[in-house]
């Protein structure tokens, strides 16, 4: 006789009899045996030229599932015993057996009974696989073959991507990595797109997980997945169900107890709130009805209904692992399968040469081929893309199918004012082809841009769907949200700024007097400004001070301000130099300062003699103490004249001709920034081009955020 003590931790289910074991011995070559309520030990009659291999039940999963004791027994003709330490009501075990026989000299422990290269200790020990079963999981590789390979060989698909290991093996992919060819799609997506695993050029658009609940009367059918989301991208993930029961023998639910399948789904991000639903397909009957309605299809089932939708975010640093569960059961008929379809589709924000800009951050439009040869606003500037708008972005979710409501998106913007919040509106997706300048594999939006004030703001938007042009201010939020989804979240941009520039206006009044009228023009011109240089990620800080008219005998305002009297560009006058030094030097040179005289600025240095304003970026002989500093009239004052003068200062005088530019619709065009026609797009010239942003980045100016 021997004996051998085991500790069995937990109670077991309690058994009235064998008969009621869900979970039988299928082999041959085991047999089960219950040790009653107060017996201590296990015994069972040991043949000769038999060796045995002892399984007790979990307590956890009782008759489910079984765990390998450290017992390798030869039988000798007696009764072999083991003591058994447990406080279970009744324990159960699995005796495996072997009539084969271990070569000479070789002890049952370093025996490899099944032959798949490992020892019988080794498999009971420290793998817990079957000791008389070269391949446990049945996936196609022997289990000394997955230990060596790193995969697990309990696990017939180690990496969860629907793919066995030997499967995988067999296709050259990897057993212990979903995504072989890291291409988004896992390798078990692939082969049910009909694609290559292991090649990376060849990728379906989206992920496809399915599950039909087809197997007999009341068993389950279970799948599982993990996905991996590739940092900083997006999934928009829909989860839809379809049943056979509902098109071929629908009664009333109440009276037909065989159509009730059930369906189960479970979303588990490594980061994040899990999802999960149960299905009775009775429940959904009503849901069916509306879907057929309306024509829902879904990846070859028709009709569909969506039992849930979400977008889930991997961070900008690393990727996120999605698990996905599903299990179908047949229930009552045996017949009429119901099936689950989980989607797991890319939703990107496209952005088409991001140039300065990294992916995950919108800009302001420039606009800059906004007009023709001739100077007439361009009307298909918005849907031209042919290597002249760079600004331009689109919504895009790589799929071959995006059911109602999916494929609409409400984009909105909502950040640093009132005045550039932009109403939600809709943007319907369409398939599209690969288009100049974005990849549109897909259903994509319209080429949209985003525009700094509410003027631009009206182009293509006489409703709220398909709007083209979307207000916002530097430092918004851009909010694209999936119709379907109640106002959840599916994406969310910022609108960052690259640098800044600080500006003091300065009045000059009649004893310092504050004069409201005036203030107001002085601030309604900063935030000008600040709409025009939002266009380049440049934020443009200001306020406005008041101050008393020079008491000197060089200064008479009265009569206007004269600049200079000569037509040689670099010299001030007398009378400008005298208010310039009245008011002092600029105490911070990394600011702006512009100073507004409430008379009609004279000159001798423009065609017309006059000039509503100057700046003095570079080269003045006799001001050099006044760089950075722009005068500016109240008289004749024109919406863009303060915001054009900060343009020289902040391109330090570049220019096609005395700081200028001849483009049409340029901000600093001579003679054209000043109109007062705000409805005007040919005139009403508030546009930068790239490459006067790259100039004032590049002059020491402003400014630069890292």
């Amino acid at each position: 006789m021997k004996r051998a003590a085991f500790l069995m931790a937990g109670t077991f289910a309690l058994l009235a009899a064998v008969g009621n074991v869900e979970a039988s011995p299928d082999p041959e070559n085991t047999d089960v045996i219950i040790v009653p309520a107060g017996d201590k030990f296990l015994r069972w009659d040991g043949q000769v030229g038999r060796t045995y291999f002892i399984q007790a039940s979990d307590p956890n999963a009782p008759l489910k599932e079984w765990l390998w004791m450290p017992v390798i027994e030869s039988g000798t003709g007696v009764e072999i015993t083991h003591e058994i330490l447990t406080t279970a009501d009744k324990a159960f075990f699995r005796l495996w057996f072997t009539d084969d026989q271990p070569p000479g000299g070789t002890i049952l422990e370093d025996w490899d009974a099944d032959g798949d290269g490992l020892s019988n200790e080794d498999e009971i020990e420290l793998y817990q696989t079957n000791p008389l079963d070269p391949d446990t999981d049945d996936d196609g590789l022997l289990d000394g073959a997955e230990v060596s390979g790193g995969t697990d060989p309990k696990d017939a698909d180690s990496d969860d991507d629907g793919l066995t290991d030997g499967e995988e093996v067999s296709l050259g992919t990897d057993p212990n990595d979903p995504d072989s060819d890291d291409d988004g799609i896992t390798d078990g997506g692939e082969v049910d797109e009909e694609t290559d695993p292991a090649d990376a050029g060849e990728t379906p658009l989206a992920e496809w997980f399915v599950l039909t609940g087809d197997f007999g009367k009341d068993e389950v059918k279970k799948r599982n997945r993990t996905l991996t989301i590739p940092q900083g991208e997006r999934r928009l993930i829909l989860v839809g169900i379809a049943s056979e029961e509902y098109v071929e023998g629908w009664t009333d639910p109440a009276t037909a107890p065989d159509y009730n399948d059930k369906l189960a789904w479970s979303i588990k991000p490594s980061e994040g709130s899990p999802s999960s639903g149960t299905i009775d397909v009775n429940a959904r009957h009503v849901s069916w009805l509306a879907a057929e309605a309306q024509g829902t299809t879904f990846h070859g089932f028709d009709p569909v209904h969506f039992e849930h939708d979400s977008v889930l975010q991997a961070p900008e640093s690393s990727s996120l692992t999605i698990e996905i569960e599903l299990s179908a059961t047949n229930v009552g008929d045996g017949l009429l399968p119901s099936t689950v379809v989980v989607a797991v589709m890319p939703l990107e924000i496209q952005i088409r040469n991001p140039l300065w800009v990294s992916t995950d951050e919108l800009k302001v439009a420039k606009w800059e081929k906004a007009w023709d040869s001739v100077g007439a606003f361009r009307q298909d500037f918005i849907d031209t893309y042919v290597g002249e708008e760079l600004d331009r972005f689109r919504i895009l979710v790589a799929t071959d199918e995006l059911p109602a409501p999916f494929d609409q998106f409400f984009v909105e913007t909502t950040g640093s004012s009132d005045e550039h919040d932009d109403t939600p509106t809709k943007v319907v997706l369409q398939p599209d082809p690969a288009g100049a300048g974005f990849s549109s594999d897909g259903y994509v939006s319209q080429p949209m841009i985003l525009v700094s004030d509410a003027v631009d703001n009206t182009f293509n938007n006489a409703d709220l769907v398909d709007d083209q042009t979307h207000i916002v201010a530097l430092g918004s939020q851009v909010k694209f949200r999936v119709s379907a989804l109640d106002g959840s979240i599916g994406a969310e941009l910022p609108v960052v700024a690259r640098g800044s520039v600080n500006v003091r206006s300065v009045i000059v009044t009649p004893n310092g007097v504050i004069d409201e009228d005036l203030g107001l023009i002085a601030l309604n011109d900063i935030e000008l400004a600040r709409e025009i240089y939002a266009q380049i990620g440049l934020e443009v800080f200001g306020d406005v001070q008041f101050v008393e008219a020079p008491d000197d005998d060089d200064v008479d305002l009265d009569d206007g301000l004269l600049l200079d009297t000569t037509t040689t560009l670099g010299t001030l006058s007398t009378e400008a130099l005298g208010l310039l030094n009245a008011l002092g030097t600029p105490g911070d040179q990394s600011d702006v300062r512009v100073i507004y005289v409430s008379a009609e600025l004279l000159t001798g240095q423009t065609q017309s003699g006059k000039a509503r304003g100057m700046a003095f970026p570079f080269g003045w002989s006799n001001a050099s103490n006044f760089q950075r500093t722009i005068l500016v009239s109240f008289a004749g004052h024109g919406e863009a004249v303060w915001a054009h003068e900060l343009g020289h200062v902040l391109l330090n005088g570049a220019g096609d001709v005395n700081g200028h530019y001849s483009e049409s619709g340029n901000l600093m065009r001579s003679g054209v920034s000043y109109s007062r026609d705000a409805g005007s797009y040919t005139t009403n010239t508030r546009r930068l081009t790239e490459g006067q942003k790259t100039t004032i980045y590049g002059a020491g100016v402003i400014e630069v955020y890292p």
